[in-house]
């Protein structure tokens, strides 16, 4: 893995900095499926921070250092009224039928590469693909298939999401269910092919 990185350098008379690290691949996720913490983590949709990937990472490296504490793969960013937005290093994706929906980039989330492929691909496999202001609880919860996306680790479907406040019972989706798996394999496909269509 090579993370790049650019800054405004040490002061305005020294110019940018640019700055490459590598580091090996982070041990894959549950092969069963992630299991994801709902409502620990709170994101104001005005928080201009919230729609770029910057060193200002403390409040989502937290988030999920909390999540990996007591053996979660993933937390998901909550906004007023319960909607839910991202994860802390993944987008967030559900399945209903046969539409396709996540939040579009008018809310406080990051423009995922790995999302930007997944909602081309979506386009020509699926009858509706839907960017929506935030999915809400009834929507999450009723989602048929729910998958995660990362540039690293490609799609990460959801089997179960935990913590949602006093009494929550778990909810539980097939993972990988039968889109996500179709998702990722015209994505698979398409990388391996370098980029190009066949």
């Amino acid at each position: 893995m090579l993370r790049i990185t650019l800054t405004g350098g040490l002061s305005a008379s020294h110019g940018s900095t640019l700055w490459m690290r590598s580091a090996p691949l982070p041990p894959p996720s549950r092969e069963e499926g992630a299991v994801v913490a709902l409502d620990s983590w709170e994101v104001a949709s005005s928080n201009p921070l919230a729609r770029h990937k910057t060193l200002n990472y403390w409040e989502r490296r937290r988030a999920f250092e909390e999540a990996r504490r007591v053996d979660l793969d993933e937390v998901l960013s909550t906004g007023p009224h319960t909607c839910y937005w991202e994860g802390s290093r993944t987008n967030l994706f559900i399945v209903k039928g046969v539409t396709l929906m996540t939040p579009c980039l008018d809310g406080p989330i990051v423009p995922g590469i790995m999302r930007g492929l997944v909602l081309e691909h979506a386009r020509e496999l699926m009858r509706e693909v839907s960017e929506v202001p935030s999915l809400s609880r009834v929507e999450l919860r009723g989602a048929d298939e729910v998958f995660l996306t990362n540039s690293v680790r490609g799609i990460l479907p959801v089997r179960r999401a935990v913590g949602g406040g006093p009494g929550f019972a778990p909810w539980d989706w097939p993972a990988p269910g039968p889109w996500t798996q179709r998702l990722w394999g015209k994505v698979s496909n398409w990388l391996h092919r370098g980029g190009t269509t066949a």
